[in-house]
């Protein structure tokens, strides 16, 4: 992670060494380049990348989901602003059921 202690975005950072931020990655080679066990490896760590980000993102809706489950179970009325986060929660549990099964097909 590139940080500018001085709060400066990091592409000022960058711009300040004469550093173009494509430059901290390597170059991406097209598939046709690569060996089977490369593009292999490159579907691999694509798909698990999106499944970690799923998955984070199902911790936060749970979190939602049990802090609405906790005030019901307590009679406590939610607020709008909780039923709006709550509604929300339910969206994403069903768009991510739907990008896990897109992640399982590839």
């Amino acid at each position: 992670m590139l940080h500018g202690h001085a709060g400066c975005p990091a592409n000022a950072v960058l711009a300040a060494v004469g550093i173009q931020p494509s430059e901290l990655y390597p170059p991406r080679l097209p598939r046709e380049a690569l060996s089977p066990l490369q593009r292999a490896e490159r579907a691999y760590c694509a798909k698990h990348t999106t499944l970690l980000v799923i998955l984070d993102v199902l911790v936060r809706t749970a979190t939602i989901v049990q802090a609405a489950a906790m005030l019901m179970h307590h009679g406590e009325p939610m607020c709008d602003e909780d039923k709006s986060l709550l509604a929300q929660a339910v969206k994403n549990l069903e768009s991510n059921r739907l990008a896990l099964h897109q992640a399982r097909r590839r």
